[in-house]
């Protein structure tokens, strides 16, 4: 089990905040997760969700990301998840998230088309 971390970076509001997540995002550490993110959805932000380090998701985490991702829409922002790892992509995949949460590999990766 690898340990759950979230760092939030970014410029002022209305600027992009990108948010790093590494680690297992399940049902212990999807509280964690809102609490860093909540502060960073202002109106006209963009944010961005790396995902490189991201091992595995369950419904807790997607149930987060969805709400991050609605919230921010109503404020006039975007949200993007980046350089997201095959077992992460398979699950939004399989939920049929992977539009509704911009969701896709890192671009410098081959598709798996």
């Amino acid at each position: 089990m690898q340990e759950f971390s979230v760092t939030v970076s970014g410029g002022p509001a209305g600027g992009t905040q990108v948010v790093v997540l590494a680690g297992e995002l399940d049902l212990a550490a999807a509280d964690e997760f809102w609490t860093a993110l909540e502060p960073v959805l202002q109106p006209g932000s963009s944010v961005v969700v790396d995902c490189a380090a991201l091992s595995f998701l369950d419904s807790a985490g997607i149930r987060i990301m969805l709400r991050g991702a609605q919230r921010i829409g109503e404020l006039g922002g975007g949200w993007r998840l980046t350089a997201v790892q095959p077992p992460v992509l398979r699950v939004l995949e399989l939920a049929g998230l992977t539009d509704v949460l911009s969701a896709g590999p890192d671009p410098d990766q081959p598709s798996r088309a």
